[in-house]
């Protein structure tokens, strides 16, 4: 694993969190933890090791008390070591998911014509109307209309704070189908929040709203694009030439 790779990795997945969190706590120099409020994605990424981990996550934890929130604890599986299991379990915490981050190499990125040619498609920014870009994401991610309206407000408040988003729909015969963001920072690219209605799954329209935002990216001057997947997700992003990084194990209090 590419310790310049990863790093950037944190940066791209730094800016995105930050960019839509009501608040972000420094727990310490490999700890944050991201609040969204009831937009349901509040967080702690541990990143690096902590020789206080116990302490670490107690603070995290009553950081999101206060409001009274639950959250998620999210870390690399290489630094999932039985002191940090300790540590979750005597806290409730079991795994509950996990995921891919991965990485792909802009400089040799080549758009996929083929998949770009369907008449019957056509893409477009909704930057100024988020309300149309989440209606895929609702039944994709298993949500609702309100909880995915307060995540979109969240995107809203990151655009006022000059945040680099950039939200992408995918359009058949002139219906949203799907639905992504595409965020840049210092020449490096992360894509987000890509969901698809279940009745147009397996299509191909990720994939080519994929496409259209890499092309977006390289065209920005960025050099990498990173994200994370979920293992319904991994086939995808190996077909547009996404490579793995490393795995996160995510846990959460049993209900």
């Amino acid at each position: 694993m590419s310790a310049t790779l990863t790093d950037m990795y944190h940066q791209a997945e730094n800016y995105f969190f930050e960019g839509i969190a009501v608040k972000c706590v420094v727990l310490n120099e490999g700890c944050r933890a991201y609040m969204t409020g009831d937009a349901g994605l509040n967080f702690i990424y541990l990143r690096k090791e902590a020789e206080n981990i116990d302490d670490v996550l107690v603070r995290g934890r009553q950081f999101f008390e206060q409001y009274d929130l639950s959250f998620d604890v999210i870390i690399a599986q290489d630094l999932c070591c039985a002191q940090v299991m300790d540590v979750l379990n005597a806290m409730g915490f079991v795994q509950s998911d996990k995921s891919v981050s991965m990485v792909l190499d802009l400089d040799t990125f080549e758009i996929d014509k083929a998949v770009s040619s369907d008449v019957s498609t056509t893409i477009g920014a909704h930057d100024d109307c988020l309300s149309d870009w989440i209606s895929p994401l609702v039944s994709a991610f298993e949500s609702t209309h309100e909880a995915c309206s307060s995540y979109a407000a969240r995107h809203e408040n990151a655009s006022k704070k000059n945040i680099n988003f950039s939200h992408y729909s995918l359009y058949e015969n002139e219906k949203i189908v799907a639905s992504m963001t595409l965020s840049l920072n210092k020449g490096i690219a992360r894509i987000d929040d890509v969901g698809t209605l279940p009745e147009h799954q397996g299509k191909g329209y990720a994939t080519h709203l994929i496409n259209y935002a890499l092309s977006v990216a390289k065209g920005a001057g960025a050099h990498h694009c990173f994200l994370e997947a979920s293992d319904d997700g991994l086939s995808v992003y190996h077909k547009l030439g996404f490579e793995p990084l490393f795995i996160d194990k995510i846990f959460s209090t049993e209900a």
